[in-house]
């Protein structure tokens, strides 16, 4: 049995309900977390700095006994057995390769020189940072990740080299909130901290890590994990009594009907490999990375393969590398390594003067202006826009809000920015384009001797907050130099440089969709109608820009019944118009077009795609009025096309050829009234997307 040390309550001490909050980032889930500081840590740990060599990262989950593990740990098997029984339970577990392991003294007492090590920092300490140069974080929090999620109990197993062999370690920790009833470490005192430890004895009723590799081995061997070998080095994290289902609930945030849509909503594993690309894509499987060993990584033993990365994590890799080597005399090959080459991909220099101590380059960054093909986002591949993947929404149906991503020497992605100064003047682009750039900072570049000389990775080390999520200037013997907000300002600006188009450019010169020939003949005019998203996408009321005198629409994010698409709508008439009307206009490569312009002989030709199968109008609001709530509001399509309720005549508007249903015509007495609503459209091409689109006039063009 594992010996019980409870953490002695002493003066300026945490808590391990204070611990829990010292982190608490809101803005990305407890899985992406994990999979961004236990990573981080094993490329900290890393035995080879050099180029070609790689680290392993396996993410493994499994179940194991309850009882078992109680049985092992003193002082909480009871309470452990009572909360859970005797069932089994899941655990998941981060192990690595290829590191040097938990490294330095066991003990406090043995600290010389300030020199803690791995070992002590991760286990037995908090806000002790890695000190070595290129390493994750500067706050040394990030590990308080690994306590949120389960219930707080975690076990550290390491295999090390020492000045006379080899060595394996293992230690517990749990830090639970002190204040809950049921507490695990139990007592009443007002002193009790909520924190503990498990290992062998020490003196004066203290622990250090189990070294006896056959009790050490009992451990492993209730939740099936291997013990390393011979010469193997390295660190295995698990952590027990995790719900896999709560994890991915508060990772997805996906209603019922999208948890179907995407495969990661409903597989932990699936999750963790989306993860791992979101957050490492410069550095996965990237033989090339210019500054150490690059990543494997194995989900359930399984390795990701380059086959398994989604397309936009690929390109944002080769935006890596680009940037990364740009300027250099000997580039490697690897353009052609991920199918890339093909794709126009600009290198900017970003450069900052009285800044540094050799020239001003303060880096590079990378930027492609990418199509739906691009991307794999049509037949037969039919992946999903890029926001899915990187967890951000588009905030307009209209258009395409750049990505901006930076990283820097540990080759973790900080941030996607979509949004505020990294993208500013960045213009946004039609539904079927996408822009992505890639900031890579001149690391080794030092700054002036009165900022105090040091490089300029280490200034963005200090930067960072403690979950690592973002840049933030600060000031060097109190000089505010402002690095982080020059070189953001000036990103989008030379990008929208870049991309600002020329007045001898001519527009489509890529062959798209139906032809180039076909889509100048369908394309209408210059900023005409208002476009949906794909079925993903989502519009927030912030979006619209219309005028206070113009009708309005908001297109909410789209649901999926029996095959057909519903859009949830919101339709604002204005102060001085009667009258508006919806209308399914068919979204192409190059434009779009509307229904009656498709079935004519000289256009298409053929019966219109897209139909709508089914109305509802939910309320009606005036200006002043309480809202009037219509559950039985409903514009069937077939003989009943028409319905008259409340103030609001709603007429269903069918093509001339072919009689499909395409719009509906609303029109009132009652001027400033709000309808909201669902438009049901049931798609008879896969290769042709629905978009809605409003006009206040029948005979609009």
């Amino acid at each position: 049995m594992l010996r019980l040390e409870k953490a002695e309550y002493t003066r300026m001490a945490q808590t391990g309900s204070s611990l829990m909050r010292l982190i608490q980032n809101h803005d990305l889930p407890i899985l992406d977390l994990l999979v961004r500081e236990s990573i981080q840590n094993s490329l900290d740990a890393s035995k080879s700095r050099k180029l070609q060599s790689y680290v392993d990262v396996h993410f493994n989950q499994g179940e194991f006994e309850t009882e078992s593990l109680a049985n092992n740990l003193e002082g909480i098997g009871e309470g452990l057995v009572n909360r859970f029984g005797r069932t089994s339970q899941h655990f998941i577990s981060i192990r690595d390769y290829n590191t040097v392991g938990l490294t330095g003294p066991l003990h406090h007492g043995d600290v010389k020189q300030g020199n803690f090590g791995n070992l002590l920092k991760l286990v037995y300490e908090i806000s002790k940072p890695q000190e070595q140069t290129g390493s994750g974080g500067s706050w040394g929090l990030g590990k308080t990740v690994y306590y949120r999620v389960g219930i707080g109990l975690v076990f550290f197993y390491s295999r090390v080299k020492t000045k006379t062999g080899y060595e394996s370690r293992l230690a517990a920790c749990l830090v639970e909130n002190e204040k809950e009833p049921g507490a695990l470490l139990g007592g009443n005192s007002d002193l009790e901290r909520g924190i503990a430890w498990w290992g062998q004895a020490y003196a004066n009723n203290g622990t250090i890590p189990i070294t006896n590799e056959n009790i050490i081995n009992e451990i492993l061997a209730i939740f099936k994990v291997k013990p390393y070998k011979e010469k193997e080095t390295g660190t295995t994290i698990i952590i027990p009594f995790v719900d896999p289902d709560a994890l991915l609930r508060e990772a997805t945030h996906f209603d019922e009907e999208q948890h179907r849509k995407y495969a990661w909503s409903e597989d932990i594993s699936q999750y963790l490999n989306l993860a791992v690309q979101r957050w490492y894509a410069p550095r996965l499987l990237n033989r090339y990375f210019p500054t150490g060993a690059y990543l494997r990584v194995f989900i359930n033993d399984i390795m990701i393969t380059q086959d398994d990365i989604y397309p936009v994590f690929l390109i944002i890799q080769a935006l890596f590398n680009r940037a990364s080597y740009h300027g250099r005399d000997e580039i490697p090959k690897f353009f052609d390594v991920i199918s890339t080459s093909n794709l126009d991909m600009k290198v900017i220099d970003i450069n900052i003067q009285r800044t540094f101590q050799h020239g001003q380059r303060a880096g590079h960054v990378a930027v492609s202006k990418l199509a739906n093909q691009d991307l794999g986002m049509l037949p037969p591949r039919n992946y999903w826009d890029p926001y899915t993947y990187i967890g951000e929404a588009n905030e307009s149906m209209e258009s395409n809000s750049p990505i901006i991503t930076y990283t820097r020497r540990p080759g973790m992605l900080v941030n996607y920015e979509i949004s505020g100064t990294w993208v500013g003047q960045i213009p946004r682009t039609e539904n079927d384009e996408y822009i992505i750039g890639i900031f890579v900072p001149n690391l080794d570049n030092k700054l002036n001797e009165d900022l105090g000389a040091i490089d300029l990775d280490e200034y963005l080390r200090q930067s960072e907050q403690a979950d690592h999520k973002s840049w933030s200037d600060f000031a060097i013997n109190s000089k505010r130099i402002g690095i982080i907000d020059r070189v953001s300002k000036q990103i989008p600006r030379k990008i929208a440089d870049a991309y600002r188009p020329h007045k001898d450019e001519k527009m489509g010169t890529r062959n798209r969709g139906l032809g180039k020939a076909l889509a100048e003949i369908l394309l209408p005019p210059e900023g005409y109608g208002r476009q949906s998203s794909l079925p993903h996408k989502k519009i927030s009321r912030s979006g619209s820009r219309a005028r206070k005198n113009k009708t309005r629409i908001w297109i909410d994010s789209p649901t999926y019944k029996q095959g057909n698409v519903c859009y949830p709508f919101e339709l604002s008439f204005s102060s001085t118009n009667k009258q508006a009307i919806l209308e399914v206009i068919a979204l192409l490569e190059n434009g779009s077009i509307r229904a009656n312009r498709w079935e004519k002989a000289d256009e298409i030709g053929t019966k219109f795609p897209l139909a709508i199968s089914n109305v509802e109008i939910q309320k009606i609001a005036g200006k002043r009025g309480r809202p009037r709530m219509l559950n039985e509001f409903k514009v069937m399509t077939g003989k009943y096309n028409s319905v008259v309720k409340d103030g609001i005549k709603a007429t269903l508007l069918t093509t001339k050829e072919h009689e499909v249903p395409y719009g509906l015509l609303l029109t009132t007495e009652d001027l400033g009234l709000t309808v909201s609503g669902m438009l049901e459209i049931r798609n008879f091409d896969p290769m042709i997307r629905a978009g809605i689109n409003l006009r206040e006039q029948e005979g609009e063009i």
